[in-house]
This record gives C-alpha cells, structure tokens and sequence, in this order.
C-alpha cells in the first residue's frame, strides 16, 4: 500500500528482524510498549514477527519513500474479525528521526483507508498509554475517538501506566476522510 510518502509492504520476519530487535534494544522507542522490557534475541524477535503475520493479522513494514531501502516502521491490522468487522490498529516508528514528522498520520490514514474500504470493517480500535499524549493527539487527528481507560494496564520503566482505549467507526471515516482519502491514495 501506498501513501504519498511512505509505502506499506507485507511484513518478511526473516529480512526485518534485524532491524526490529535494534529498534526493541533502545529505551526510548519501546517506553510505552510491553515489548522491550526484555532483552530479545535476533531469532525470539522473528518468531515474534512471525506470530504477527499468522492468523488474523495484517501487519506491514513502513518504507521512507518508494525504494523499499530504509525501513522506519511497523504498522498492522491485527485481531482481525470479518464477524464483528473490527481491528486493533498498531503502528511503531523505529526510526526517531522520523518522530513528529507526520509519518503516524499518514500511515493511519493508509490504514484506515485499508480498513474501512478494502476489508469491509466497521470499527478500528487501539490502545496507548496516557502519558503518550503525541500518539494520542495523532490519532484523534486521524478521527479516533477516546472511549475508556483501563487504570494500571502496562508496568514499565518502574511505574504503572493506564491505558486509553480509543476507536472509529466505519461511519465516522468515511463522512470525514474517505473522499480525501481515496484522492490522495489514486482510487
């Protein structure tokens, strides 16, 4: 899938986990995340990868640009459920010079253009801990709205954090964004 600046390809667990155990080595990309609490080696990070791409679950990697050289990212659908008609959308950026810099932004977009369009979806959800107020602020931008929290959800870095449970629905994407979707993806 392709955004205006960025491209989505199919996770490959064997070719992207070097670069994702790099990304889970460093404090500063996983503080928010259960992953990285641990140390993780190059073979647990590609059965973790490919636990993600079995199942219900379509998780991609995000490329800088069109060349498919510079790995950024990591971004999916999972728990997919064509029953309910619902996802959790997860999205990390590896590369911290590409934090604030509306790559999140577009690749939501991407997905939830994905969603709603492609897989028949009715409602997207995700989870973020409450002091990831950067994440938060990005994804209401993408049209997610906050539902709950679930006090004391993720103990990390000494400390408990809540989690804020938000969602969009089918409905809700396409009155604000599908048109300007479907014009900026070339469908």
């Amino acid at each position: 899938m392709i955004g205006k600046s960025y491209e989505l390809v199919p996770l490959d667990p064997e070719s992207d986990s070097d670069v994702v155990k790099r990304w889970f080595e460093k404090d500063s990309i996983t503080k928010y995340m259960f992953y990285g609490q641990r140390p993780q080696t190059r073979v647990s990070i590609q059965e973790w990868l490919t636990n993600d791409i079995n199942g219900n679950n379509d998780v991609f990697t995000i490329y800088n640009g069109k060349s498919r050289e510079n790995r950024i990212g990591l971004a999916g659908l999972y728990s997919i459920s064509q029953t309910a008609r619902s996802a959790e959308l997860r999205i990390l950026i590896g590369e911290e010079k590409f934090w604030n810099k509306g790559v999140g932004t577009e690749v939501v977009s991407v997905l939830l253009f994905y969603a709603f369009d492609r897989l028949n979806l009715n409602s997207v959800w995700l989870g973020v801990t409450d002091e990831n107020e950067s994440a938060i602020h990005m994804y209401k931008k993408c049209g997610f709205v906050e539902n709950g929290k679930r006090r004391a959800a993720l103990y990390r870095n000494g400390k408990y954090y809540d989690a804020i449970w938000l969602d969009i629905l089918e409905s809700e994407y396409r009155e604000k964004f599908y048109d300007k979707h479907r014009e900026e993806f070339g469908v």
